[in-house]
């Protein structure tokens, strides 16, 4: 058994890098103690890092947490941001992403009339979405044929039968992919796609899947016939990319459906497996337009990932035109679709588009704003634009977890109930156990369904995504709807919480609560 788990890739991995960290520790403080010069070079190099810090763009929190921890270990202090200052991802890898996204943004779904009905229809969602259009090149589609899962059952047992009825190709990028029972199913419909000579590929995280996967996980791909590429992968050095991680979770069938949402692939996500509770989590389903720059979300990431270099041919993926009758009734044809847009977000552009696309929704909200998120860590900005939302008349809602899966996030999370609750904000836990869906909706005309966490690394370091919806005028049970009633129901199983709990709380449990926001940038 020990040497089993010694023997784990992820294992080994943490004993090399914890080696490391333990010898270059050592050997600087050696340096300090015994070469006067080494000493007065290493406080240099840390202040320089501090007024680098202090004069950078950087958010606040992170200018914060970096000045503490240097000021508390002048020697070392440098030396670690140095070494794990998570924004610097290289200038090389920038470029390289940058280009292959904008070769992929010229074959995007060009839809512009979109944006000037919703100008006319409800100016509220033409801002939000006109600010999507600018950020991240994607334009509003209707989407005749989409589906919200308020669970994970639900999106997996959908996304296996389109799976099964693929025709060209099946894409996943997910950022989690655990051994058991979910992943067994998945993995027997690809392999026996592959084999049928359906082009299967797969996207993972290096991290992520660094301790669940085997091993040889890559190599077993490759010979069931899958295409796999991953993303950062972790290595045995210390490295200033080691946490640069792709949070995405996009499937994508023939460039016709595409799914995204909070799920990743595994037996918790569907309550298969019990850690905290009932999972709860959620995901959209869609199509036209929409799929298609899903699509070119995905095969910009494949190119990237690419150490070959080759540039992909989008049209060999391009669907061909189709219009037809959803399952459900919303049809293109008869005005009613609502509209789609993917909401995209990279850590080194320097645009937070998932943090704006948040404060747009809450700030343009008239009448409520209801918001799931299974952390909440996030910087001054949406909190200043909730506390001023609640301020202003509007009924702002939040459900957290009621059971938590990280202790320590689970107390800076805590440490934000007092000013959310003096602000008016109202806050529920999810007392059946865990909630992990990150929903937005606004007056029930928008609503976002994504993989963004209400944390610091969601917002501000990881890769990111997530779909944004718009009611259209005249719509009856649009998908918009569907968010926005799940959101209802799932306050029935919840748990108010109020300032009398908050002042029930021990003086040491609040004040322990308070200084773990220090460790929010890293948590």
């Amino acid at each position: 058994m020990m040497m089993k788990y010694l023997t784990r890739f992820a294992n080994v991995i943490a004993l090399l890098v914890i080696a490391q960290v333990t010898f270059f520790g050592a050997l600087v403080w050696q340096l300090h103690r015994l070469y006067l010069p080494a000493s007065i070079a290493l406080i240099a190099l840390s202040v320089l890092c501090v007024l680098f810090i202090a004069t950078g763009e950087t958010h606040p929190i992170f200018r914060l947490t970096w000045t503490v921890v240097i000021m508390f270990m002048p020697i070392f202090g440098g030396i670690i941001y140095v070494f794990y200052n998570r924004r610097n991802i290289g200038r090389l890898v920038e470029r390289s992403f940058a280009q292959s996204y904008n070769r992929a943004l010229t074959e995007r779904s060009r839809e512009h009339e979109n944006i000037n009905i919703l100008r006319e229809t409800d100016p509220n969602s033409y801002r939000t979405a006109l600010y999507l259009e600018n950020a991240v090149g994607f334009s509003p589609a209707q989407v005749n044929d989409c589906k919200y899962f308020p669970v994970g059952e639900d999106k997996l047992a959908y996304l296996i039968n389109e799976m099964r009825n693929a025709e060209k190709y099946i894409f996943l990028e997910y950022f989690i992919i655990e051994e058991g029972i979910v992943w067994d199913t998945i993995f027997e419909i690809l392999e026996q796609k592959a084999a049928e000579g359906i082009d299967v590929r797969l996207i993972i995280d290096g991290a992520g899947c660094l301790y669940p996967l085997p091993w040889k996980f890559k190599k077993q791909m490759e010979q069931a016939g899958i295409k796999i590429r991953i993303f950062n992968p972790v290595r045995p050095l210390v490295s200033v990319r080691i946490t640069a991680r792709n949070h995405r979770k996009i499937a994508v069938i023939d460039g016709k459906k595409a799914f995204c949402g909070g799920l990743n692939l595994a037996d918790q996500y569907v309550n298969i497996k019990e850690m905290f509770g009932h999972f709860k989590d959620s995901a959209v389903m869609v199509d036209s337009g929409t799929a298609w720059d899903m699509t070119l979300m995905f095969l910009s990431m494949w190119e990237f990932l690419d150490k070959k270099g080759e540039k992909i041919n989008y049209n060999d993926f391009r669907p061909a035109p189709h219009l037809k009758r959803g399952d459900s009734g919303r049809d293109v044809r008869n005005g009613i679709a609502p509209y789609a847009v993917p909401m995209l977000d990279i850590p080194h552009d320097k645009t937070t588009v998932s943090e704006h696309t948040f404060i747009s929704f809450i700030s343009r909200a008239e009448e409520y704003v209801y918001v799931t998120t299974p952390y909440l860590m996030c910087g001054g900005e949406i909190l200043s634009a909730l506390y001023t939302a609640a301020r202003s008349g509007v009924d702002v809602r939040i459900i957290v977890p009621y059971i938590a899966d990280k202790r320590l996030v689970n107390a800076v999370t805590k440490s934000y109930y007092r000013s959310l609750l003096e602000n008016h904000v109202r806050l529920f836990e999810y007392v059946p156990g865990f909630i992990h869906a990150k929903n937005l909706i606004a007056d029930g005309k928008r609503a976002m369904v994504g993989t963004v966490n209400l944390d610091y690394i969601s917002l501000y370091l990881h890769y990111e995504c997530g779909i944004c919806f718009f009611k259209n005028t005249g719509g009856k049970n649009s998908i918009v709807d569907e968010i926005d009633r799940d959101f209802t129901e799932t306050l029935d199983k919840c748990k108010e919480v109020t300032l009398y709990d908050i002042n029930r709380w021990s003086l040491t449990k609040r004040t322990l609560q308070r200084t773990s926001r220090l460790f929010a940038p890293f948590l």
